[in-house]
């Protein structure tokens, strides 16, 4: 069994569950911690996709958002998914991060049911452009 401090860890499919312990992601210190935290799962575990079990959280800085950013970023080859509370995820949506970078569902079993994701892409638009699977790629016939 995994031991971190502030995350319990659970394996479930190809998915890893890493379940926020503390109550409160608002302080400094904790937020730098936390953050190392989720950065060691993806290095040591390296899940196809992690998710973040925010649901027990009632507080979360805006350094927290900003550490799950950072997570986000360094987990190039890991699809991260967020479970947390309706009203945390009003603030997620507010800050229109609710689609882009992270996927919000309302429970863990939500999230890690089908943790396949095809690669998606933005278009010069900033359209969001459906994997190339989903595209009939043969010519047309003379």
């Amino acid at each position: 069994m995994d031991l971190y401090r502030y995350f319990a860890i659970e394996h479930r499919n190809d998915a890893v569950i890493a379940r926020a312990v503390d109550f409160h992601l608002d302080s400094a210190i904790h937020i730098n911690f936390a953050r190392q935290e989720l950065l060691q799962i993806i290095d040591r575990l390296e899940p196809t996709t992690l998710v973040i079990d925010l649901q027990n959280v009632k507080r979360l800085s805006s350094s927290m958002i900003e550490a799950l950013l950072v997570v986000q970023a360094r987990g190039t080859k890991t699809s991260i998914r967020l479970t947390m509370t309706e009203s945390l995820g009003s603030v997620f949506k507010t800050l229109k991060l609710d689609r882009t970078p992270f996927r919000i569902f309302a429970s863990n079993d939500e999230a890690t049911v089908n943790t396949f994701q095809p690669k998606s892409y933005y278009d010069v638009c900033g359209r969001l452009s459906p994997p190339d699977e989903e595209y009939d790629m043969t010519l047309p016939g003379p």
